[in-house]
């Protein structure tokens, strides 16, 4: 249930970095599933702003660091709109699997 998903994250987030990693690790294979049944379309909202403000016309000329990457959606919805050069980064061992094999 969508709600009850909130609910459990909100729940379980915390300000101490151990438990977010044990909290990502465990989310890892359901996250992107999950957060698109909540209606989680902000990567795409981003990176289509991003593209907005650009100041070059040749996308390549920026290098983007998404830190807090997840599975890599904000990325890939950045890479969808033209930009080359995007690293990402995560305190996820699991959420990095996830995104590199996403790319």
């Amino acid at each position: 249930n969508t709600k009850e998903g909130v609910v459990q994250i909100a729940h379980t987030a915390s300000n101490n970095p151990d438990d977010n990693k044990k909290l990502y690790a465990n989310w890892a294979d359901k996250y992107e599933q999950d957060v698109r049944a909540w209606g989680y379309n902000m990567p795409e909202v981003c990176a289509e702003t991003l593209k907005k403000y650009a100041k070059v016309e040749k996308m390549d000329a920026y290098t983007i660091l998404d830190a807090g990457a997840g599975d890599g959606l904000s990325g890939k919805a950045i890479v969808a709109q033209g930009f080359s050069d995007v690293t990402g980064i995560d305190i996820s061992a699991e959420m990095v699997k996830i995104a590199q094999q996403n790319k």
